[in-house]
């Protein structure tokens, strides 16, 4: 196993001599494996060594024995070592995400500092072959592309992975001839999380059906990262002819953009989102690029919103790219029939109407909507999000918005600017979504309208 460590760091370039190394030590098997294995190279290897471990301040007493653990094993090895706490569950509560993705998050960021105490150390955590081939069934399940089906790389920036084509079986084989314990994590074993599903139940069955199947993935994922590090290359090119940045905004040149494939321009659309900021990518689907590709066909004046609050504008011979701001107040308009309204924290007009053609068609236009005014008992207002504020299914049934905006994953920056048309706490029209009113049809005694139109300063 030593050699084989020795041979991916190698291989990637992971470390060079006088390097500075902060390991993410957990105490598990994993963790444990990888701080012994560069222990035992560092003077080969000409680098220092030191260790972070994070409690999450989740199991309490397990987590004081797995701190307790790793600083005895440093002190032993005599490396350097620094205990950091962080309170993960309130950390969940915040974000409002689950305690696995709040806990990687505190770990990173714990790191990520350390990495900066220590004047840019490289940051070994221990993710090996099992777990980059649950990563690649795990993103194959949700439907990635290629970049998500490369699953984990052996350095990403600072980020090096030692035990990536290393086997869970040599890492315990390891341990036990060096006599080395460590700790076992209850959690670990728990069914509850889809990855440990994928760890005890579908890869015992695929290496059933196929003896080499976990290792066959780990190396499918090291063949699709090469294959997706030489398209990024290609769409880095491609958007020197068709990508310009205006005053600090994002601008892609239609003309020569249109003259791609579909898959490049998808590509070059993640190359935009990246160029804006850390973690614009995250949480981008399928139906996204689909929205994308689909604005490349609508008039000038059209947008499409992304997660992380990025909105796309066609205008004319262009796409514009930009963050949306978040208004700093909430904002409350309300609305009188035949009057229009400007809201200038959503840059739109909005015109209520009871006035009815003969013969009126109910069409269903993505900006109007006609309903049934029988059933409004209070005022109108074109606001944003309150407390409180609930959907009417139709089932009858009611659905918090925050959920709504959960299961849409609208999000959280851009919740607070999106225009809602709201009769008290009911929402009748999340604008720019989804309708959620009772609509006109035959046989409706009052029938009323709602337009809205962006306000183009033209």
């Amino acid at each position: 196993m030593l050699a084989q460590v020795k041979k991916t760091i190698q291989q990637y370039e992971m470390l060079q001599p006088k390097d500075q190394v902060v390991a993410a030590v957990s105490g598990g098997a994993d963790s444990t494996a990888m701080l012994l294995c560069l222990h035992l190279l560092q003077q080969e290897l000409e680098v220092s060594l030191s260790v972070l471990h994070v409690n999450h301040s989740i199991r309490l007493e397990e987590a004081k024995r797995d701190a307790a653990f790793v600083a005895d094993l440093c002190d032993r090895l005599s490396v350097p070592f620094r205990l950091v706490k962080v309170d993960v569950p309130a950390l969940a509560r915040e974000q409002k995400c689950s305690l696995e993705e709040a806990g990687r998050m505190a770990r990173y960021q714990a790191l990520e500092e350390e990495s900066k105490r220590l004047g840019g150390a490289k940051i070994a955590v221990a993710h090996q072959r099992e777990d980059q081939a649950e990563t690649l069934l795990l993103r194959l399940c949700r439907g990635s592309g290629l970049a998500g089906l490369s699953a984990m790389a052996p350095v990403r920036g600072k980020i090096i992975r030692p035990l990536l084509e290393t086997s869970r079986s040599d890492i315990l084989r390891f341990l036990e001839q060096h006599q080395q314990p460590f700790c076992e994590d209850a959690t670990n074993a728990s069914l509850v999380h889809t990855r440990n599903r994928l760890r005890h139940q579908v890869l015992p069955l695929l290496e059933d059906i196929h003896p080499k199947a976990g290792r066959h993935l780990s190396q499918t994922a090291a063949l699709l990262a090469e294959e997706n590090a030489y398209l990024d290359a290609l769409a880095k090119q491609a958007a020197k002819g068709c990508l310009e940045d205006v005053d600090g905004q994002k601008q892609l040149l239609l003309t020569p953009f249109l003259k791609e494939e579909a898959v490049m321009r998808r590509r070059i659309f993640s190359l935009v989102l990246a160029q804006m900021g850390e973690g614009m990518l995250t949480n981008i689907t399928q139906a996204h690029y689909e929205a994308l590709e689909g604005l490349l066909q609508l008039q000038s004046g059209k947008q499409v919103v992304l997660p992380h609050g990025v909105v796309v504008q066609k205008s004319y011979d262009r796409l514009l790219w930009r963050k949306a701001s978040v208004p700093k107040q909430p904002y409350c308009y309300l609305l009188h029939w035949e009057e229009p309204l400007f809201v200038p924290e959503a840059n739109l007009w909005v015109l209520a109407s009871k006035k009815m053609e003969k013969n009126q068609v109910f069409s269903s236009q993505c900006y109007t909507k006609w309903m049934d005014c029988d059933k409004i008992k209070d005022t109108l207002a074109i606001r944003s999000r309150q407390a409180g504020d609930y959907v009417t299914l139709s089932s009858g049934g009611r659905k918090k918005l925050k959920d709504y905006f959960s299961d849409e994953k609208i999000a959280q920056p851009i919740r607070n600017q999106v225009p809602l048309l709201a009769e008290g706490s009911r929402i009748w029209w999340v604008i720019g979504h989804r309708f959620f009113g009772d609509a006109a049809k035959e046989g409706t005694k009052e029938t009323g309208s709602i337009t809205i139109w962006e306000d183009r300063h033209d």
